[in-house]
């Protein structure tokens, strides 16, 4: 019995390891939530003249199709690129993950020009030029009034399309790698621990955001400069979303820091996933 205890904690010990590594895959998906949650809200701003028979919830669907995409595209072409960088870059879990990190911060830099795009979309005389768009009941064809956002004719959901393939191509590079490198180093007894340990750190990240979104609300609210608003348009949601980046970045460094490098393991694939 002592003996089991002791190889337990020694394997515990070791996992704990990895912590660092979840702990900034943390602030990633802090980062990474906002494509749920103000990348969709940004699409009621943006002109859509087909809203009856091209809903705004097509947002969420490019999505997972561009994963589906993606996933074998960089599959096959990622021995070509490792044979292409092996004499500079060494192309492991860690710089796929850093690639990750880097496009999603410039998603969020894309999120931000939207952001600004939306902000002055006026007129020469500095007056808003927007249309009224209502939103159909597709049972009763009725539109319904109390869901009526102002948008403007000049910029469509194509603009969001950026930002969306960014945050994709990010998905599949860092949280594949990183999910695979957890697994990888997790001690054979708590791989099924560890990996419960990712998903948590991914649903703390999307909590985070939350508290992130609050405090920024808060405070520039108090400075009387609000960055969120009800009507993203009479707020300043691109500096919220350039926050986000230079949170982002910031990960990105410490991630360079990261003092943790598998020992147990010679880290060679040949393919990306």
């Amino acid at each position: 019995s002592s003996g089991i205890n002791a190889e337990y904690g020694d394997a515990f010990l070791n996992l704990t390891a990895l912590f660092p590594t979840l702990l900034i895959m943390m602030i990633y998906w802090t980062c990474y939530s906002q494509f749920q949650s103000m990348y969709y809200i940004q699409a009621f701003y943006l002109n859509n003249p087909n809203v009856r028979y091209l809903p705004l919830s097509i947002v969420n669907v490019v999505n997972p199709v561009m994963i589906l995409i993606l996933v074998p595209l960089l599959n096959w072409a990622f021995p070509y690129l490792q044979a292409a960088l092996r004499r500079t870059i060494e192309v492991d879990y860690f710089t796929r993950i850093m690639f990750g990190f880097a496009f999603a911060a410039i998603s969020l830099f894309c999120a931000a020009v939207v952001g600004t795009l939306e902000r002055e979309m006026t007129d020469p005389k500095g007056v808003w030029n927007p249309i009224p768009v209502h939103y159909f009941n597709k049972d009763t064809d009725h539109a319904y009034d109390y869901i009526t956002y102002i948008v403007n004719e000049k910029y469509g959901l194509c603009w969001l399309l950026p930002q969306i393939f960014f945050i994709t191509l990010s998905e599949v590079l860092a949280v594949i790698a990183a999910m695979e490198f957890v697994y990888i180093e997790a001690p054979p007894s708590l791989k099924s621990f560890a990996m419960g340990l990712f998903f948590l750190v991914s649903a703390l990240g999307e909590a985070f955001a939350i508290i992130v979104l609050v405090l920024v609300k808060t405070l520039s609210t108090a400075f009387h400069n609000p960055w969120i608003c009800n009507n993203l348009n009479h707020g300043r949601v691109d500096n919220y979303f350039l926050l986000l980046m230079c949170l982002m970045i910031l990960n990105m460094i410490a991630f360079c820091f990261l003092k943790y490098r598998p020992a147990t393991h010679n880290f060679t694939r040949t393919s990306a996933f």
